[in-house]
């Protein structure tokens, strides 16, 4: 019975997650909703660049708020080496 009430708050907290996303897509800098653009392709353009904006932008609002004394582009560039020292 817990287990699945566990699984549901974690799916809540993914979707939270999701939520903050659009949220910073749509209206949170990026304002993809409110582009007149008047082809499917410059419209399809627009939100595929503005889509890994809002990314990088709720990546970094999401450290700044999960770790606030710690500089968030080190963190970011810290996780890069890491990755990239760990390949093999």
């Amino acid at each position: 019975m817990f287990g699945d009430a566990s699984r549901v708050i974690d799916y809540y907290k993914k979707r939270w997650h999701i939520e903050n996303y659009f949220k910073i897509l749509k209206d949170g800098g990026c304002k993809v909703e409110r582009a007149s653009l008047r082809t499917f392709e410059r419209l399809e353009k627009y939100i595929t660049l503005f889509s890994v904006i809002a990314w990088r932008i709720y990546y970094v609002k999401h450290l700044a708020e999960a770790a606030p004394d710690e500089d968030s582009s080190l963190s970011f560039f810290r996780r890069r080496i890491t990755r990239f020292e760990n390949r093999k």
